[in-house]
């Protein structure tokens, strides 16, 4: 009988993985204490293997360990967001391996959706973005926990003062709560401004995009945005805890960018993963406030093709029958392809830039411009080689489909540049010698077997549109599959699939 792989048993190699040195905020024991209790809440047989943990699995998982812990109080809710965030490291570093029943780009997308989920609760806490600017102060989980609750004090203090009573018509509890916690958090988590710090361009930043992407408002609510969180910074201003000076920059700078934010509220392509499943829930009817209700909106939005479906006109599933003149105009066109590369990305939040990733090698430093820039060619790459797949341009894996495609070309392009500092046109042997040893350690001979289709035919795209020559293509197909002989022309190459 095979052995089964219980979750405690990778605890030491996880602690050795790049997944596990992220965790900079949290204590070891924490850590410890998580494994534990994932461990006894899988402790049913048919559970307790973790390379048998689906999708639906996951989702089941996440929510009954909120279930357990409850919510009915702050220190509920920190335990379980706690227990959430490592968990979610825990289990980044199992699909890293392939020792899950869901690649790694899935699983992203599947925390999308839960993330999206969870953010509808009340849990009044910061979480910890998934990138970082190298350039701003590193992000302090005390900082955080701090900004959260003088907001959250002061937002009470107002609420029980008489000038609750001359608060502009139309605004209530909840909507402050949500406008003040929601501001205080991007403004920290984009530009690490505290309340007491506020800038014009992080105030603005926030109001023109979270704002919008993220939050599901009415015109009528935009519009009491500004007079609603006004009146709230007036009282905080009388009370001392924000100098008069600086409630009238705020203020000013409120209204500077109101235009703007009730302007982009009207473009609907701007709504993020989270407001594209709240409306979804929305018009599905769906009770956020029941679990079981969330659960499976969750497991069935994922099992027909998570976020992605959600999007205008459902432009991945719109690529299977798009005609050769549109395939065309597809590839020829920048703007249309620029277009279609957005909205095909399964990373919708950016986690790419959350990786870990080099620093510094060789003089040559990581840059998010240039992350930016590889992930956006990797959409490309995956887009224009799911458009050639029936012209035997190019041979993909098995029964993938376009987002798969897309997501796992754009993370593998992400992960060379991470590790190596390499874009595609600076790829070297050396660099895929080693992701090649890599992959056959890591995947069953099947699976490297159609590993093998992809990984050729993203060199190959590289030659195709002249990023490499010819001979240097060569040279890393050779490197991929561990040869030594590269003198061989590209042509062999490929009937060498």
């Amino acid at each position: 009988m095979a052995k089964k792989r219980q979750i405690t048993d990778i605890e030491s190699e996880f602690k050795q993985s790049k997944e596990f040195e992220i965790l900079t905020d949290f204590e070891k024991s924490e850590v410890a204490d998580v494994f534990e209790t994932i461990a006894d809440t899988t402790s049913d047989d048919d559970y307790s293997d973790y390379t048998k943990w689906d999708a639906d699995f996951i989702v089941a998982l996440v929510f009954s360990l909120f279930d357990q812990l409850g919510n009915s109080t702050a220190q509920d809710a920190t335990r379980a967001i706690v227990i959430y965030d490592i968990l979610k490291a825990v289990l980044r570093f199992l699909a890293s391996k392939n020792k899950l029943q869901i690649p790694l780009f899935e699983l992203n997308q599947l925390f999308n959706l839960i993330d999206s989920e969870l953010s509808l609760n009340s849990f009044q806490r910061i979480r910890e973005p998934n990138y970082q600017d190298p350039a701003l102060p590193g992000w302090r989980r005390y900082v955080a926990n701090d900004i959260t609750n003088y907001m959250g004090e002061w937002i009470d203090a107002y609420v029980e003062s008489s000038d609750w009573a001359k608060r502009p018509k139309g605004v209530t509890e909840d909507f402050l709560s949500s406008l003040m916690f929601s501001m205080t958090e991007y403004v920290y988590n984009i530009y690490r401004k505290t309340p007491k710090t506020w800038t014009k361009t992080a105030l603005n930043g926030v109001m023109e995009n979270e704002f919008i992407t993220n939050m599901d408002l009415e015109d009528e609510d935009y519009r009491l945005i500004v007079p609603a969180m006004s009146a709230f910074i007036d009282f905080v201003a009388e009370n001392g805890w924000i100098n008069a000076q600086k409630a009238a920059n705020y203020k000013r700078y409120l209204a500077a960018g109101e235009e703007k934010m009730i302007e982009a509220s009207h473009d609907d392509t701007k709504a993020g993963p989270a407001k594209l499943v709240y409306k979804e829930m929305e018009r599905q009817g769906v009770d956020i406030d029941d679990d079981e209700e969330v659960e499976k909106f969750i497991q069935n939005l994922n099992e027909n093709g998570g976020i992605d479906s959600l999007l205008p006109d459902d432009e991945p599933n719109k690529a299977r029958n798009f005609t050769d003149g549109e395939l065309a105009a597809i590839l020829t066109d920048k703007a249309t392809l620029e277009s279609f590369s957005q909205a095909v990305d399964p990373d919708f939040e950016t986690n790419f830039l959350g990786d870990h990733h080099l620093v510094e090698l060789n003089n040559k430093k990581w840059s998010i411009k240039q992350a930016k820039a590889v992930h956006l060619q990797g959409i490309k790459d995956g887009i224009k080689m799911w458009l050639g797949r029936d012209r035997d341009k190019y041979e993909l894996p098995a029964g993938i489909d376009v987002v798969s495609l897309v997501g796992t070309v754009a993370e593998l392009e992400d992960t060379l540049y991470s590790q190596h500092l390499q874009t595609p046109k600076e790829w070297t042997p050396a660099t895929w010698r080693e992701f090649g040893q890599w992959a056959r350690d890591n995947q069953a001979r099947g699976r490297n077997k159609e590993a093998t289709k992809l990984f050729t035919s993203v060199i190959r795209i590289q030659a195709d549109n002249k990023r490499i020559s010819p001979q240097k293509a060569n040279q890393l197909l050779f490197a991929m599959r561990g040869e030594d002989n590269n003198i061989i022309s590209l042509d062999d190459a490929r009937k060498k699939k």
